[in-house]
């Protein structure tokens, strides 16, 4: 979300547009070096600003969503709006509140689809490595590094074009997935001694976190991001 939402944005930018990223809410601080970040407003946290700057909107952009009621309580303030919308996403089955869709359930990522986006309008030349790293972070993180089904010949044609025009894959790849707090390792450790639970009857292994826990470990938005991965492992 935050890569497609940046991406266009720093497209969008290079044509003059005034453009504004609000999210509905915080998310991992490991996304936060992205190009356009400190322009990003936050509803939950600053939520009067937000409207405000919603309420001016003369075109919205949904991305990485197919249903208002995934951005929470900000979907119940886009819905009262009178202004055209355009999603553009790879979920299945969307709820169809959009004015425009670039829908396909296909693509690898809503990242991927932006891609797509920049080249049907005719600026493919807008992919500078601001907007190239961006994408490419959405389609790494989508695609669980390259190793989902979705990850399909196209896609790493897709990524190897990002590089030629800047993206750097092992900083991209140290900012997301290599930087951690003693925190957070200590809640993982927690966690897998702990916490998991197997199932082996019902091919099934889960893992629970209570409000306590993550309060005890001093967790941030984000820092559970991949814990259930060890459990699907």
């Amino acid at each position: 979300a935050m890569g497609s939402s940046l991406a266009l944005y720093n497209a969008l930018k290079q044509l003059n547009h005034q453009v504004q990223v609000v999210t509905p809410n915080d998310y991992g601080q490991f996304l936060h070096w992205l190009p356009g970040n400190e322009q990003v407003v936050e509803f939950e946290q600053s939520e009067q600003k937000a409207r405000e700057l919603l309420k001016q909107a003369e075109l919205l952009f949904c991305l990485d969503f197919n249903d208002l009621k995934r951005i929470n309580g900000m979907g119940d303030f886009v819905r009262e709006l009178e202004v055209p919308t355009v999603m553009i996403d790879h979920h299945l089955h969307p709820s169809g509140f959009e004015t425009y869709s670039f829908h396909n359930p296909a693509a690898s990522s809503t990242c991927e689809l932006i891609y797509d986006f920049l080249h049907m309008l005719g600026h493919e030349d807008l992919i500078n490595a601001d907007v190239a790293a961006c994408i490419y972070t959405g389609i790494m993180t989508d695609t669980g590094s390259f190793k989902f089904p979705a990850t399909s010949p196209r896609v790493h044609r897709i990524v190897a074009d990002l590089m030629e025009r800047g993206a750097n894959h092992t900083f991209i790849h140290q900012a997301v997935f290599d930087q951690m707090s003693e925190n957070v390792l200590r809640f993982l450790g927690h966690c897998f001694i702990n916490k998991l639970r197997v199932l082996p009857e019902h091919q099934t292994a889960y893992i629970t976190v209570s409000a306590e826990e993550i309060a005890r470990f001093d967790l941030q938005t984000g820092d559970t991001e991949g814990l259930v991965n060890y459990a699907l492992n």
